[in-house]
């Protein structure tokens, strides 16, 4: 790609007989050769999470499950090629984008009663992306793979077996809400599949299994219209036969991005043409892939019974289309689906309206800088990324290290890790099961720690880790698992890190307090839940975000191999207790729609690295009209933006490089 690279010839045919085959069949072929190994990881992962699914079905069918994963020989297949990047991480990596379809095998049972109902294949099919990385400069070069969809894929259900029971159908409705949730907890953003390959050491493993996201977008909410009459809807019809002056809605709007939390606005009651208050109806998510769908719904309040679903976003957009579409406009107007309720039943309304929903869009990103307390005030305000990441726990006995819970609160928002677990030292000392299988051999053998560890590189103290855990007493318990957050006003936030008492432990007895907020406080009130749930902070009593931050990170003693700082669990019987723990917070900074743009499509054929990726560069440069200069990104943690100079009547105007091509379209 770049100017002294030499251009190949055009492609002929070699004599060989052999058809020539597509990046698209070699990269299908590649997961199909590796897939062996890459589906006995993933089956074990999936039996973790389905598990946690079918908590709910369990308690409500107090029946009988079992079930065994096993994924098959069927690998994802890859069915478009959208993009493919370099990651500039820690790990290098390379992130191939496109249409993914996954016919996935499973063997499950269920028996409740006479019902006994199965599963034997799920289809998948979406947009998601394929991750190499890290990528090492020795052999096998490849060190692990990740696979994702940015949104909630397409997924259908293969049911066996539905028993002597008539009414099976909500039985079949639980099942399926717990599979789906299964595969969105393990493959959708900001959920990764990411398999290890063996004898690879990774630097950071919670990142590796949880990258940071690339941004954050700002939705305002600015208003609807034409927003059908809610009597003609079955699902709210009868609420309105006592109303007077007509069926008129109370629209409130629901939000999301890709797998963030909803967001529910505020109602306007009594309007088919509502406004909300754009610079306060707003909510902000976190961006993992510019390819993520945003979704939207209009609900039509109702005090007795359901919200009635009053219309949907028509057109499936992602971030980049939306934020392409919002260049040069002030906002963005999106057609409404009216057809369907939230119940998915269909109705004809009397008469064409073509409903709508407006919206404003802002972008920020973040960059590697870190958060200074000591900045101006305006950019004291600007939200930031707050990153947690959780290591292993030392100090408690083995039956009581297993299943606790981190929980990170910020303001009146709370975020919880996923139970802790035993951990084998393989994961972050860069070796396989296998050597881990023969390091226990040759012990059982007779041959000495001090011998093994020689052999294999390692210190005596790893040895012993390792033949502790293929003897069945694993040592070594954690998370290695990274909690994002937004925080608002990072400068005046309160925030606190706790741990959830382990089982047996003694509880504290403290009397429960309001909840965190956000303003300053002088006389700061302990953080506390009720008695029966009380977990204990982590480091630094509940305080504002910048004194835990920086009391965490100021810790003396590294947490060892595994990652962070040791952080005291405060007010444990008897003390002794640590986390290790390392926090981070980064600024967020906003970009124009068009600096947007030229961030996600810069580096989508492999940027300067590749031939493609220069081409397209060099093409898209050459969009831009003839009189104006186009200069790509921004430096890192400055606020100045990309700039195209106009000359016009001999005027010179400044904007940004998109939106002068776009005004030059029109004209």
């Amino acid at each position: 790609g770049r100017q002294d690279r030499p251009r190949l010839p055009p492609r002929v045919s070699s004599g060989s007989g052999h058809e020539p085959i597509t990046f698209r069949e070699f990269l299908t072929g590649w997961l199909e050769l590796t897939w062996p190994q890459v589906a006995a990881a993933a089956s074990h992962k999936f039996e973790t999470r389905l598990e946690s699914a079918l908590e709910d079905v369990l308690g409500s069918l107090k029946g009988e499950v079992s079930y065994t994963v096993k994924f098959g020989d069927i690998a994802p297949e890859i069915l478009e090629i959208y993009s493919y990047t370099k990651l500039t991480t820690a790990d290098e990596g390379a992130l191939v984008c496109g249409k993914m379809r996954w016919d996935a095998c499973l063997d499950m049972q269920i028996k409740a009663g006479l019902a006994r109902i199965g599963v034997d294949r799920v289809h998948l099919e979406g947009v998601g992306g394929l991750v190499a990385k890290p990528l090492l400069p020795y052999d096998p070069v490849l060190g692990g793979v990740q696979i994702f969809f940015c949104d909630c894929p397409d997924i259908r259900i293969n049911f066996t077996g539905l028993g002597r029971v008539a009414s099976w159908g909500s039985m079949e409705a639980m099942m399926d809400k717990a599979i789906k949730a299964a595969f969105s907890s393990m493959m959708v953003l900001p959920n990764r599949m990411v398999v290890r390959f063996a004898n690879t050491k990774i630097n950071d493993y919670p990142e590796f299994k949880q990258p940071p996201p690339i941004g954050m977008l700002r939705v305002h909410l600015v208003a609807a219209s034409k927003l059908p009459a809610a009597s003609v809807l079955p699902a709210v019809a009868v609420r309105h036969l006592f109303q007077s002056g007509g069926a008129v809605p109370d629209p409130y709007c629901v939000v999301n991005v890709g797998g963030n939390k909803e967001w529910k606005s505020r109602t306007i009651t009594k309007a088919s043409n509502p406004k909300w208050r754009g610079q306060e109806d707003f909510h902000d998510f976190l961006v993992y892939h510019e390819l993520q769908v945003l979704h939207a719904q209009v609900y039509d309040e109702n005090r007795i019974g359901t919200d009635g679903c009053v219309g949907a976003l028509k057109n499936r957009s992602t971030i980049y289309n939306l934020i392409m579409q919002h260049i040069d406009k002030t906002e963005l107007k999106l057609l409404l689906d009216t057809r369907t309720t939230s119940h998915g039943n269909s109705w004809t309304p009397p008469s064409p309206m073509k409903s709508t929903l407006s919206l404003k869009l802002e972008y920020f990103e973040f960059g590697d800088g870190h958060f200074n307390s000591c900045t101006s005030e305006a950019t004291v305000k600007r939200p930031a990324l707050l990153t947690v990441k959780l290591y292993h726990i030392t100090g408690l006995p083995t039956e009581q290290a297993t299943g606790i819970r981190i929980r990170l609160r910020v303001g009146n928002n709370e975020k919880l890790s996923k139970k802790s677990k035993s951990i084998h030292p393989k994961e972050f000392f860069g070796f396989g099961l296998r050597q881990s299988k023969i390091m226990h051999k040759l012990y059982e053998g007779g041959a000495s720690v001090d011998a093994i560890a020689s052999a294999y590189d390692l210190t005596t103290e790893i040895v012993d880790e390792v033949i502790s855990v293929q003897s069945g007493t694993p040592t070594r318990f954690g998370w290695y698992e990274t909690l994002h957050m937004l925080v608002d006003d990072p400068e005046n936030a309160i925030a606190c890190l706790e741990m959830e008492p382990p089982k047996g432990a003694k509880s504290r007895s403290i009397l429960p307090v309001p909840r965190l907020t956000s303003r300053p406080v002088l006389s700061s009130p302990r953080l506390a839940t009720p008695a029966s749930n009380d977990w204990l902070p982590l480091g630094h009593d509940e305080g504002r975000l910048t004194q835990v931050l920086n009391s965490i990170m100021d810790a003396d003693k590294d947490a060892g191999p595994g990652g962070g700082k040791l952080c005291n669990v405060l007010e444990y019987p008897g003390g002794g207790v640590s986390v290790g723990i390392a926090m981070k917070l980064t600024p967020a900074t906003p970009m124009t729609n068009s600096e947007a743009i030229c961030r996600f499509g810069l580096g989508r054929f492999g940027g300067e690295d590749t031939r493609r990726g220069a081409e397209q560069l060099e093409r898209f440069t050459h969009r831009i009209p003839s009189g104006q200069r186009l200069s790509f990104g921004t430096p890192e943690g400055t606020n100045a933006g990309s700039q195209a100079v106009i000359v016009q009547d001999q005027s010179v105007t400044t904007c940004n490089p998109l939106q002068a091509w776009f005004r030059k379209r029109k004209v």
